[in-house]
Parts: C-alpha cells; structure tokens; sequence
C-alpha cells in the first residue's frame, strides 16, 4: 500500500510538472506571437506610408491618377510629368527609389506573414492544452488575416502605380523621339479603361447582390421572430386548442347527422317509388 501509494504521488507529481512546463511554454510562444505582430502592425504600417507616397507621386498636377476610365481626359497633365521627371531625371530617381524601397518591404512582410502564420498554425497549437489557449490562438488567426488583408490592398494599389509609371513613361519616350501620336499606347490605355470600367461595374452589381442577400436574411430573421411568438402564444393559450377541437368535433357530428338524413331520404323514396 505504501508503494502504491508513492507512485500514485510520484505521477501526480510529474502531471503537475508536465502541465506547468506546457504553460511555460505556451506563454513564451505568445510572448513571440505578440513580437511578431507588433513588427507586422509596424511594416504594413510603414507599407501603407510607402504606397501614399508612391500614390501622390505619380498624381497628376491636375488630378489623381486612380483610374484609367479618366486617362482619355487628363493625358496631358500626367503626359507632361512624366515628360518632365525624363529630361530632369530627379524624379525618375525619387520614384525608381520608391519603387525599390516597395519591393524590399514587401518581401519582408511576405517572409513575417509566413513566418506568424508557421507559429501559430504549428508551434502554438501544439503546445495548445486549454480552451482559453485555442481562444487566443483563434484571435491571433484573425489578427494574420486582417494585417494579410490590408497588405494585399495596398499591394494591388501599388501594381496599379506601377503600371501607370511604366506606361506613361514609355508613352513620353516614345512621343519625344517620333513626335507623334502612338497608336499602341492608346489602344492599351483604351484597353485599360474599359477593363477597369467593367471590374467597377461587377463590384457595383456585387454589392447590389449583397445589399438583397442582408435584406432577404433580415427578413428571414424577422419570419422566424413572428413563428417562435406564434407558437409562444399557442402555448400560452391552451383554451384556444380546445375551442378548435371541440368545433372540429362538432363538425363532425353534424356531418354524420347529415349523413344519416340523406340516407334514410334515398331509402324512404325508393321504398315509395317501388311499393
């Protein structure tokens, strides 16, 4: 009995240990996840200052190059800026600089988005041994797919940017050694404006689609609301069951009655009709 008894002791003690060094473990994991997302927070933050500053640099003096469906009309003014940044060459330097600095950014927080998501999904959720535990490793899941959301955002922005420059300074070059009008380049900015005018109209009949499907669910929930008071006063009125069973009773009744008069009708007609 007294070995049985420290054994039992003994492995008390070392589930005791166990579950204290997964805990340990598990908070210098979050320590590490709160690490990462503080330096993710802080790169997309200094991504999304870079692509502000990509943006207003390739604006037009007349306006903001944002769309292509306006490319028709201000032409000119981003023409002669990017006209200008080729024969000063200082900024064409500020935005191939720009440009640089995007890139290297963007691979560092590709390689920080990898890096958290193989934390969590992997290392945390090992060392995971509590429902509170799941419950933080999901808020910092959600946390990965807003800072992924905002990144790809101003990700897809800073490719628009980048066409344009590369556009409207080919177009620029190709102006000042023929003097001319360049066909291909208006059939590609021609091109672009259209493709760019049909994403807009498929987002305008998405959120068209999602403005009913919110409609339809509010309705759904307001049908469900007026079924569960319905039956919450069938329930609460139990005279009213009665009252309908005794008329459908009665109903009955009658019918058989009824019943019972036409048929001695037809027999006492037929009995005439013969005797």
């Amino acid at each position: 009995m007294r070995n049985r008894k420290n054994d039992l002791a003994q492995t008390e003690g070392e589930t005791r240990m166990n579950t204290m060094a997964s805990k340990a473990d598990f908070d210098t994991l979050k320590k590490e996840a709160t690490k990462l997302e503080r330096q993710l927070e802080d790169r997309v933050g200094r991504y999304q200052q870079l692509a502000q500053r990509i943006t207003n640099s390739t604006a037009g003096p007349g306006g903001s190059s944002n769309s292509y469906g306006n490319a028709e009309g201000n032409n000119g003014s981003l023409l002669l800026e990017m006209g200008s940044i080729d024969s000063s060459g200082n900024g064409n330097a500020s935005i191939k600089s720009l440009l640089d600095n995007e890139s290297k950014l963007q691979k560092e927080i590709n390689r920080l988005l990898n890096t958290f998501q193989d934390h969590i999904t992997i290392q945390m959720s090992k060392a995971a041994s509590k429902t509170q535990h799941q419950l933080q490793i999901k808020r910092y899941r959600e946390i990965l797919f807003d800072l992924t959301a905002d990144f790809n955002k101003t990700q897809s922005n800073v490719s628009r940017k980048r066409d344009t420059i590369d556009l409207f300074s080919g177009r620029s070059s190709t102006m000042g050694e023929e003097n001319g009008e360049d066909d291909g380049m208006s059939h590609l900015l021609r091109e672009r404006s259209h493709i760019d005018g049909s994403i807009n109209a498929a987002f305008s009949v998405l959120n068209q689609a999602g403005a009913v499907h919110s409609d339809l669910r509010q309705q759904r929930n307001s049908l469900v609301g007026i079924g569960g008071k319905m039956v919450s006063i069938a329930g609460n009125i139990p005279g009213v069951n009665k009252l309908v069973d005794a008329i459908r009773s009665k109903r009955g009744r009658d019918d058989q009655i009824v019943s019972i008069v036409i048929a001695f009708c037809i027999c006492f007609t037929l009995w005439y009709l013969l005797s």
